[in-house]
């Protein structure tokens, strides 16, 4: 009995081992062409800092002529709580694992 399982189990593992043949050729297929792309001066935020115009080759993206750099708002009402969950993670945990550690009964 252990035997036929034995043999069972080995053909099906021999069966994930065997060499596939070539897959057959496919149709190409097109595809739509492409309209916009990042950076290139396909859309409407080409602007660099001094707010001109990015030339048309350029592969990097600049800023929108109406979101200036450097000029956004900083959502800091979280900052307390945060800074304390990592004094908490940071320094409590690892000082009450000590603490657990030299207590425990062996």
């Amino acid at each position: 009995m252990l035997r036929a399982l034995t043999f069972l189990a080995l053909v099906a593992v021999a069966a994930g081992y065997m060499a596939q043949g070539q897959l057959p050729m496919r149709a190409q297929r097109s595809a739509a062409p492409v309209t916009m792309q990042f950076g290139t001066m396909n859309g409407p935020n080409g602007y660099d800092k001094n707010g001109n115009e990015n030339g048309g080759l350029s592969p990097i993206v600049g800023g929108s002529s109406s979101y200036p750099y450097g000029e956004y708002e900083v959502d800091t009402s979280g900052a307390l709580p945060a800074q304390f969950l990592a004094l908490l993670t940071l320094v409590g945990l690892p000082v009450t694992f000590a603490y657990l550690i030299f207590t425990a009964k062996v």
